[in-house]
């Protein structure tokens, strides 16, 4: 097995490249994040996906602007992707999964964000080896979230004694009504195995202050507010060919405490890259920034596909 996936990592980019489309890309930098992130991909990829792709990224640390030349780069290069992968992979790999592993040059994120576009789902930790220790969300993940065309799950380090990958036994997708919120449903709606659990949540929060006459006004935005999350919901259970298939909760509260409250360690939260805040061009909404940065479970970030960005 360990010489499968050496074998793997010599193969040239173009091969890469070419055997990446549908796969499964996870970054790995040999931190404690990235051994939690590779434990992930490779428990929920068997039955999802036809392959998994190790990605390690490394470069020389700037001083003043200026590289370090210290020595041929050859010798600086780790010499892995990610330690004990080989026996790490063992039984994804008995169970018909295709693991390939790639050390390579650069900047992480840019490489993550390079690698096969066609690529079915990025996975990376939360925070890796670099940044500050009292930030949730590392530069990294963050990056990826905000700007891959393609969905990207980040994993929270487990605590404790806690298993580094559990089994997802709940998805929960947040839901107002957007395009980008109406992907994110069909999408966890895909991810699910069997009777796997998905719960769409819907919030809605008092905007208007003031007066008793504007009682009304309040009861038309909630009115309007739960009639656009249950469209949505009906939408996709009618492309499913599923009624019922989704569990609903709507809630009047913030939207990021609402979902937030729905998780434990063992959920999945799944969330449109921005719903109908904010600017456009694909940068994280308010809500997806929140839950990344509060949820106590791995979070997957769907893009809206580019062609229907409002």
């Amino acid at each position: 097995m360990g010489e499968r996936v050496e074998e793997s990592a010599m193969e040239s980019k173009v091969a890469t490249e070419r055997s990446l489309s549908d796969a499964w890309i996870v970054g790995s930098d040999g931190s404690t994040g990235a051994e939690h992130a590779v434990s992930w991909a490779l428990t929920h990829a068997v039955g999802r996906a036809p392959s998994l792709h190790v990605l390690r990224a490394w470069h020389l640390p700037p001083i003043a602007g200026v590289e370090f030349g210290v020595g041929p780069l050859d010798d600086m290069e780790p010499p892995e992707a990610h330690p004990g992968l080989g026996e790490l992979a063992a039984d994804a790999v008995a169970a018909g999964l295709s693991v390939t592993s790639e050390v390579r040059y650069g900047g992480a994120a840019r490489l993550l964000l390079d690698t096969s576009e066609d690529a079915a789902l990025r996975v990376v930790g939360s925070r890796g080896h670099g940044g500050f220790r009292r930030l949730l969300l590392g530069s990294v993940s963050h990056q990826c979230a905000t700007h891959a065309r393609t969905p990207v799950v980040v994993i929270r380090p487990s605590s404790g004694d806690a298993p580094a990958a559990p089994e997802v036994s709940k998805i929960v997708v947040g839901v107002d009504g957007s395009t980008a919120s109406h992907e994110a449903l069909r999408w966890a709606h895909r991810f699910a195995r069997g009777e796997t659990p998905v719960v769409a949540v819907g919030a809605w929060t008092n905007s208007i202050f003031g007066a008793d006459e504007l009682q009304s006004e309040l009861e038309r935005q909630l009115q309007h507010a739960r009639g656009s999350f249950d469209a949505t919901v009906n939408a996709v259970e009618a492309e499913i060919g599923s009624r019922g298939r989704f569990e609903r909760h709507f809630v009047t509260g913030g939207p990021g405490v609402v979902l937030v409250d729905q998780c434990d360690a063992t959920t999945l939260l799944v969330v449109g890259e921005r719903g109908h805040r904010g600017f456009t061009g694909g940068l994280l909404g308010s809500v997806a920034t929140e839950v990344l940065h509060r949820a106590p479970c791995p979070v997957a970030v769907i893009p809206v596909p580019h062609t229907d960005r409002e």
